[in-house]
């Protein structure tokens, strides 16, 4: 009798210990932020197509800005050339900014954001990551040189699009100009590190 209770009781340990592995493995698998504000969004707008397309838009270029702040925030640790540091500096100051006026936008209709990096957005960083010295800079400088060329053209889009919200419209014609200057920028440190 003693040997069947010690014997279930057992039984009842392991049980218990594998459950609990099960649950920790389960809680370690993280969904991509990019799919729950998606799904939260679609849930929010349901049959409005019109205002699912300008949530995508928030969503995008929320998930962009974040790459560019963890990225510049990376390059202001590993560049070793002190143009693509000030520039990283700029970049996380002017993106900052620019997330939180998309924000407040984006919570005036009630739409979720990304407030972490994607899965996206791990990659780009995990890849700069790898790279040291000036390999790291030209790496960082083309990144930037991408993702803004891609930024420009949905901020262009936004702000032509005649079903988006005016004041979507105008925030996004105000990015513009300071997503040029950006590029521009990352245009010329490129043109000198390309000449080292």
């Amino acid at each position: 009798m003693k040997k069947i209770f010690i014997a279930r009781n057992a039984f009842l340990v392991i049980g218990l210990i594998a459950s609990s592995f099960i649950s920790c493995k389960d809680a370690s698998k993280q969904e991509d932020t990019m799919e729950v504000v998606e799904e939260q969004n679609e849930v929010q707008l349901e049959e409005n197509n019109t205002q699912k397309e300008e949530a995508n838009f928030f969503v995008d270029i929320a998930e962009m800005d974040l790459i560019e702040i963890e990225t510049a925030k990376l390059a202001t640790e590993k560049a070793t050339n002190v143009e693509v540091k000030k520039y990283a500096e700029m970049l996380v100051t002017h993106h900052t900014k620019s997330s939180a006026e998309l924000k407040n936008l984006a919570d005036g209709r009630q739409l979720s954001l990304p407030t972490s990096l994607t899965d996206k957005g791990k990659d780009v960083y995990n890849k700069l990551n790898e790279k040291s010295g000036q390999e790291f800079d030209k790496e960082f400088i083309d990144t930037m040189i991408d993702d803004h060329e891609k930024t420009i053209r949905k901020m262009e889009d936004a702000s032509e699009d005649n079903d988006n919200d005016q004041n979507v419209k105008v925030w996004a014609s105000n990015k513009i100009t300071s997503l040029t200057s950006h590029l521009q920028q990352a245009k010329m440190i490129k043109e000198k590190l390309d000449k080292k």
